[in-house]
């Protein structure tokens, strides 16, 4: 898994395989490398069930349950869950780690990073709800509802005073 994202002065990228980051400049050159000292989540057996049960959910007829079945028996298993699985630039050019949601969760937790790799924030938000714009002080979003109807939504972002830039 490769999970990336664009700042106007670097690219983010991260393999999911450790809580690291490596940030590149355009010339494609490393530049810093952000790590967190966290504990990583055991795939266990009851995980992979409710991975299934959340994905079958999802499913439109017996057919593509069938087909989910099938693909679920034939992936292999990891050892541990992927740190992340979300970044998204805002609008001062922090790094917003969205944070593998374990299934059942009924949030994602993000940890926001400066461009000079430190942790300065974090922050929750509902599972179902894609950041589509993140600026100074709001968070545009499409949240769906439980029919998978989807919404605008907007929220006021309250940063911390060092945090806000110019």
């Amino acid at each position: 898994m490769r999970i990336a994202a664009a700042a106007p002065d670097r690219l983010w990228l991260g393999t999911g395989d450790a809580w690291e980051i490596t940030a590149y400049a355009l010339d494609a050159t490393p530049i810093r490398i952000v790590r967190f000292d966290r504990a990583r989540v055991p795939v266990t057996a009851e995980l992979r069930d409710a991975a299934l049960a959340s994905r079958l959910e999802d499913a439109d007829d017996n057919d593509q349950a069938r087909e989910i079945r099938s693909r679920f028996r034939d992936m292999p298993i990891p050892d541990r869950v992927p740190p992340y699985d979300i970044f998204l630039v805002d609008a001062l050019d922090n790094l917003w780690i969205g944070e593998y949601r374990l299934p059942g969760r009924t949030t994602r937790d993000y940890t926001i990073v400066d461009s000079d790799g430190r942790a300065i924030g974090r922050t929750t938000m509902p599972a179902r709800t894609r950041p589509l714009d993140i600026g100074p002080d709001y968070v545009l979003g499409v949240t769906r509802d439980e029919l998978d109807v989807e919404r605008l939504t907007l929220w006021t972002l309250h940063r911390p005073e060092a945090t806000r830039g110019s």
